[in-house]
């Protein structure tokens, strides 16, 4: 998904909730806060059933504040709501059923 349009930002946060009841599903942070990640390094797969919490994209490492385990799981049939932003607070949103 190219949610910002071409853009080469840096990616500060990047979160996916539940469309029904707004709940926070995965929420991740790059570490340390130097980030390192554009458009060339990403090829973030998202499938139903287990997912990585954390992961690296290129160089840059990014840390899941929720959930607080190793992994998270997305369901067949269920709206999410796909959120990114970048270093300069710009936000860019996609809905997605897997």
């Amino acid at each position: 998904m190219d949610l910002m349009r071409g853009l080469p930002p840096d990616i500060a946060r990047i979160r996916i909730s539940e469309v029904a009841n707004g709940a926070t599903v995965w929420d991740v942070k790059p570490a340390p806060a130097l980030r390192v990640c554009w458009n060339g390094c990403w090829n973030l797969t998202l499938r139903a059933g287990p997912n990585p919490a954390s992961f690296a994209a290129g160089r840059q490492q990014f840390n899941a504040s929720v959930p607080k385990v190793p992994t998270f799981s997305l369901t067949r049939g269920t709206a999410y709501l796909f959120e990114v932003w970048d270093s300069r607070g710009r936000v860019q949103r996609h809905g997605f059923t897997l």
